[in-house]
């Protein structure tokens, strides 16, 4: 018997919906699940303090996506059962000072106060393992006092390419917080000043977007508001810009790419470390870097609208998607087992990946700019098929 543990919507369109879908499936995947969906109020402690699980110790494996639940997790550790996490941190001091900056009070006591936040951390603590979406969000959890931290990326829906829009149009999906920086892509629209291109925002929280257009917006801009086909939106986008202050991750960086869009991704967001040769990563917190990236991507249409390209970027999106999957698989396929040793299986994990993952000769594939890629070459190796972008001189499995 499994715990799954989570307060965000499970399968609901966003980033945390995806994830918690995902994860779910493949915790029912090995048995039974228990679903605890305890909502969040403006107390952080309070929905942990209303836990009422009585016979903890059937539970082998306990699940949490994000939230945290420190009295109910050392309740669970005490009774002996193994506990993992899913945290997509976020830098809490980088949160004040985007707050701060457009004249907002900071309304998470619990991370600036020292005290509290030794409590709310202590359930991160508390776990067997934590599964930290990206390099940087592993890095604030250390920074932290989490130690036990293994980098896998979320994994996402795919979705449909199709046909490109005649105009330029600039894309954003999301939520639109201060942690988000949609007032540094504001800033950029408006150093640009386009008559001839669109900035497409869509998502929740439009109260707070309208408020930025007001302070920041300048030039062609439309606002979407929440949206039920992001396949829609994306596709009547030429670019995506993730513009993010501080984020673990952003995944709708890898839905972009699925789509075939180019992105431009700041280094604030987790997923910025996913950009090869899809797209273009630029300084976190500043608006005249976005505005160049996007001002290169209009004018080089060999990026931005290169069919071979754009299956480069789906096929990329596609693979990290898969690996996603792969790993977490393998991961909940030693739970069910054996013993879960976190230590020793995530390193079993990894090694399974890379020999997944990696091209035949067991080395990273290079990579090659569009303009040098050429078309794909396909083949087999060992029953499986591969494709190699430069002539096959490196190979990768599809």
């Amino acid at each position: 018997m499994f715990l799954y543990v989570t307060s965000d919507d499970i399968g609901a369109n966003t980033g945390g919906g995806q994830v918690t879908h995902f994860e779910l499936q493949a915790l029912k995947s090995l048995g039974n699940v228990d679903v605890l969906t305890p909502k969040q109020t403006s107390d952080p402690f309070e929905a942990d303090n209303n836990i009422q699980i009585e016979n903890l110790s059937k539970y082998k494996l306990a699940h949490f996506y994000s939230h945290s639940f420190p009295n109910f997790t050392k309740k669970l550790k005490e009774a002996g059962v193994k506990i993992t996490y899913t945290v997509a941190a976020h830098d809490k001091d980088l949160s004040r000072a985007e707050h701060e900056g457009l004249g907002m009070s900071f309304p998470y006591k619990h991370l600036t106060d020292p005290e509290l936040f030794s409590v709310y951390s202590s359930s991160y603590k508390n776990a067997d393992l934590v599964i930290a979406p990206s390099n940087i969000a592993a890095s604030l959890l250390k920074k932290y006092g989490v130690e036990k931290t293994f980098v896998l990326s979320h994994g996402h829906n795919p979705v449909k390419f199709s046909k490109k829009p005649k105009n330029f149009n600039v894309g954003y999906l999301g939520q639109c917080g201060p942690d988000k920086g949609i007032r540094y892509l504001l800033e950029a629209w408006a150093l640009l000043n386009y008559k001839d291109a669109i900035l497409n925002l869509a998502g929740v929280q439009t109260t707070n977007l309208l408020s930025l257009i007001r302070y920041f917006g300048k030039g062609n801009i439309v606002v979407h508001g929440y949206v039920k086909s992001v396949e829609k939106f994306y596709n009547s986008n030429s670019i995506y810009v993730q513009p993010s202050a501080t984020e673990g991750f952003g995944i709708e960086v890898l839905e972009a790419m699925s789509c075939g869009l180019p992105v431009v991704v700041s280094d604030g967001a987790g997923a910025h470390e996913l950009v090869i040769d899809s797209g273009i990563v630029v300084e976190k917190r500043n608006p005249q870097y976005i505005a160049q990236a996007i001002h290169y991507l209009k004018n080089n249409p060999d990026v931005n609208s290169d069919p071979r390209a754009l299956q480069r970027f789906i096929d990329f999106a596609h693979r990290q998607n898969n690996m996603a999957y792969e790993e977490s698989s393998y991961l909940t396929s030693k739970i069910k087992n054996k013993e879960f040793n976190p230590d020793t299986h995530v390193l079993e994990a990894q090694e399974h990946i890379r020999n997944q993952f990696l091209n035949p000769k067991g080395e990273k594939s290079k990579a090659v700019s569009a303009k040098e890629r050429g078309n794909a070459t396909y083949g087999k190796y060992k029953g499986r098929e591969v494709v190699s972008y430069d002539g096959g001189k490196s190979w990768e499995y599809k």
